[in-house]
């Protein structure tokens, strides 16, 4: 049988974690589950799906060894349906091996991009103003972050599950990621846990920047949007999946209503 591995692409929604777990309890004849958890993880997470520890042991101990910065909630909202899903998924297919392979600094790494981003548009709110050479600086530096990892991340993968049947979870890098580990396995495709998902202003920017120069009029643009998203839509909502929902209901909905009118 040709080996495979199946990307699920996971936007960071707690809806799309819940779609992931089914896409992966639909799989047949998988060998292997990578996880986008912090390697360091991998001892603890193995032990919950064997029912070793319990979720919330799990949790604890995160928080002892320090391996995850906090608020240790704003990963375990969509973490979590994966993790409480792993003792059934290993209950119906015992010899399914888990592998977490990020690198273990990744998420306070990232964690300090996202700090920097969240200043400037803290900025941006208070003076109305984009500086955008800061802004493409703390860009530059997330996605050479990303890249970083990705160089770390594609050996391990390769390592731990090249040639068996393999379900890889991935964010919005999941192409990138495909197109580096492809030649690892007979088959290699990406499959998205929300196919309807719209990308939020700062995941376009980051996008788009990947790819291409950005101009100082759509750096402000995206800029702009992603402070309007942050304090219109997610400090007023009880969480990321309603913020989301809210502005596609209003800014992408609505115009699309409005222009067929």
């Amino acid at each position: 049988m040709a080996s495979r591995v199946e990307i699920i692409l996971v936007p960071d929604l707690r809806s799309s974690a819940t779609n992931a777990v089914g896409l992966l309890h639909s799989r047949t004849g998988l060998e292997v589950l990578l996880l986008d958890f912090p390697e360091t993880l991998e001892d603890e997470v193995n032990r919950l799906a064997k029912y070793q520890i319990t979720y919330g042991e799990l949790i604890r101990r995160i928080k002892q060894k320090r391996i995850l910065p906090e608020p240790l909630e704003s990963w375990t909202y969509t973490a979590e349906p994966i993790l409480k899903a792993l003792p059934r998924l290993k209950l119906i297919r015992p010899e399914l091996e888990i592998c977490c392979y990020t690198p273990g600094e990744l998420p306070f790494s990232a964690m300090e991009s996202a700090t920097k981003v969240a200043r400037l548009a803290f900025r941006v709110r208070a003076t109305g103003k984009v500086d955008t050479d800061e802004w493409r600086e703390a860009i530059a530096s997330s996605l050479t972050l990303s890249s970083e990892s990705l160089d770390l991340e594609v050996p391990r993968l390769a390592l731990r599950g090249r040639r068996r049947d393999a379900a890889c979870l991935a964010g919005l890098n999941a192409f990138r990621l495909e197109r580096r580990i492809a030649e690892y396995w007979d088959l290699a495709t990406v499959r998205s846990a929300d196919p309807f998902y719209y990308r939020t202003p700062l995941e376009i920017l980051l996008s788009l920047s990947s790819r291409r120069e950005v101009s100082d009029e759509e750096l402000s643009m995206l800029a702009l949007a992603h402070v309007e998203y942050v304090y219109r839509y997610v400090l007023r909502s009880r969480d990321r999946d309603e913020a989301h929902n809210r502005w596609i209901e209003e800014k992408i909905f609505r115009a699309k209503k409005h222009h067929t009118l």
